[in-house]
């Protein structure tokens, strides 16, 4: 998703409904995640994508069941960032991170989303605390809210712990990430 290299952010979500999540109610879980970056869901130009460079795009997202069973349900997408200055280095990362109502690291998660153009930073090099910092969180939560309306939820899961925990608060601060880990 970044300059020529390739991310991956791991989003956990849970089924709300009754019985198994049919293939439509997947493809509107993942139409919902994907509006994070595509849509202005929490007001004009929050979309992730607006401040992302248009050397960078948004190429498919994964749905995985954890159940060991059901089959991958992979959509494609086209969607390209529309900044035209300079992008952050590669690695640079914006974390988003998600609360529950439990303390502790296996209780809270956090989405890495592919660094911004530079006209992202303020004077001193940090992420701009508006309209920047206040869109990205404002898009994920919006995006928390979608969810729920068609009966998902966003969760933290622990995979130590074997557990998920309702997301109840995104929040950010003001510092550039490195996303090592998460490149492939």
């Amino acid at each position: 998703m970044e300059q020529g290299s390739r991310w991956a952010n791991i989003w956990h979500t849970r089924w709300t409904g009754g019985g198994t999540p049919t293939t439509v109610q997947r493809q509107a879980m993942i139409d919902a995640i994907a509006a994070t970056y595509r849509t202005d869901q929490a007001g004009a130009n929050t979309r992730y994508l607006y401040y992302m460079t248009n050397g960078a795009s948004l190429t498919q997202i994964r749905s995985t069941p954890l159940d060991g069973v059901t089959a991958s349900l992979v959509a494609p997408y086209n969607v390209t960032g529309v900044q035209t200055t300079d992008p952050l280095p590669a690695g640079a990362a914006f974390v988003i991170t998600l609360r529950t109502a439990l303390r502790g690291r296996s209780r809270r998660g956090r989405l890495y989303f592919p660094s911004p153009s530079e006209d992202s930073n303020d004077s001193t090099g940090r992420p701009n605390a508006t309209p920047f910092t206040a869109s990205a969180i404002a898009q994920v939560e919006a995006t928390r809210i979608a969810l729920i309306a068609i009966t998902w939820e966003l969760v933290v899961a622990s995979y130590l712990l074997v557990s998920a925990q309702v997301v109840t608060t995104v929040t950010a601060d003001r510092v550039w990430d490195s996303q090592r880990r998460r490149n492939f």
